[in-house]
């Protein structure tokens, strides 16, 4: 079976069609009428006549399922984007997928978790300014993200800055949102001032001009649910800034540092962060490498993942030393072999904490043995200022 994908959910549900009706499907370029169809399936099938009504029953099923490029298709994904841009506040998605949608039974689950690990060494949790953590299925990496995030438990931030990857693209190198977060645990408050303060006076093409992307990305709806859990809703606010893709800058090989979309909104960010020294958190939801045969490589994930996982260190090494432009650079180097999907909201992280006390706290694989592919992810916790000897501003 090929199963089909919906991001922006605007179908009931899912759907799957026999693997065979690929060749059908590969015919519906806009070249080709249904006479057209016809005769194709009449010559891959060695003559045999489908008949006009199966191919017509066909087409609609696809259109039922919003799979056509057709008036249908259009009046409902315009629905669905109003809807979300009309809301105030971005629900959750994978509430009862990925996580409990119960905050009592989804507390007892990460209490349990933390009562498994072994204590925090004396002063973990003072001077915390940065954290890294994934944003890989919490199926996957609950261990991990409880891990890191406990760190903040008796915190008091004002303001948390989540970067997030954009997974479905955007007009702009940024998407921002004013939406307050839905979480389990209650509705995460969006600090709009800030968000309106970073959008302001961006060069063309630096933050989207809508916050759509927001609507079916996940990587920041899992930070909202542990900000929400041990900073508390009623006093944080948080500030949702999705990355997009640094696909341009990897294949010139030009340092986004010198980009003025990049450093606009780095800058602008610099001043949030150092506007209120102690208050404001910074953190990142990202995954390291994706390697094998799902992320577009001719050899399983076995064979690839000690290169990637020595990539991994790299980027790492460079990320705790506050080094951003070295961070790209390892990257770009190797054309982005590994698919580093948090390459974005990492370069950005590094470039506005700078060096910083840095731990890491884990370094992980999923290794998804049934397709050849594995996913690498991390988690690191950054405390105190930024070194001194580094200006607000500078990308290294």
């Amino acid at each position: 079976m090929v199963v089909f994908m919906d991001p922006l959910r605007m179908a009931d549900e899912g759907f799957a069609v026999d693997r065979r009706a690929l060749s059908v499907l590969a015919m519906m370029d806009g070249t080709r009428d249904l006479l057209d169809i016809q005769a194709e399936l009449m010559r891959v099938s060695g003559g045999s006549i489908v008949p006009m009504e199966h191919i017509e029953a066909f087409l609609e099923r696809l259109d039922e399922a919003l799979l056509l490029d057709s008036r249908r298709f259009r009046d409902r994904r315009r629905a669905v984007e109003e809807e979300f841009l009309r809301a105030g506040i971005r629900r959750t998605i994978l509430d009862g997928r990925s996580y409990e949608a119960d905050p009592e039974a989804l507390a007892a689950s990460i209490e349990e978790l933390e009562r498994s690990l072994p204590p925090l060494p004396a002063g973990t949790k003072d001077g915390i300014s940065g954290v890294v953590a994934p944003h890989i299925d919490l199926k996957v990496a609950f261990r991990t993200y409880v891990d890191v995030y406990r760190r903040l438990r008796d915190a008091s931030f004002d303001t948390v800055v989540v970067l997030g990857v954009n997974h479905y693209g955007s007009d702009g190198l940024y998407c921002l949102t004013e939406k307050d977060f839905e979480t389990p645990f209650g509705v995460l408050k969006t600090h709009r001032e800030i968000v309106r303060r970073l959008s302001r006076g961006m060069p063309p093409g630096g933050v989207a001009p809508t916050d759509l992307d927001h609507k079916s990305e996940h990587s920041i709806e899992f930070q909202a649910l542990f900000i929400a859990y041990y900073l508390g809703v009623s006093r944080t606010r948080i500030v949702p800034v999705l990355c997009g893709s640094f696909h341009e800058f990897v294949r010139s090989g030009r340092d986004p540092a010198e980009d003025p979309r990049f450093i606009a909104f780095r800058d602008a960010l610099c001043e949030v962060v150092s506007a209120d020294p102690g208050r404001v958190l910074v953190v990142a939801g990202v995954d390291f490498s994706h390697v094998g045969l799902k992320f577009g490589h001719d050899q399983r994930a076995d064979r690839l993942l000690d290169k990637a996982m020595e990539h991994d260190r790299a980027l790492l090494g460079c990320l705790m030393e506050g080094d951003a432009s070295g961070l790209f650079g390892r990257a770009a180097s190797c054309r982005d072999a590994y698919n580093v999907c948090g390459l974005p909201a990492l370069v950005l992280m590094s470039s506005v904490l700078g060096k910083r006390g840095c731990e890491l706290v884990a370094h992980e694989v999923y290794d998804e043995r049934v397709t050849g592919s594995a996913v690498t992810y991390a988690a690191l916790a950054f405390s105190g200022a930024r070194d001194t000897a580094q200006r607000v501003g500078e990308s290294g």
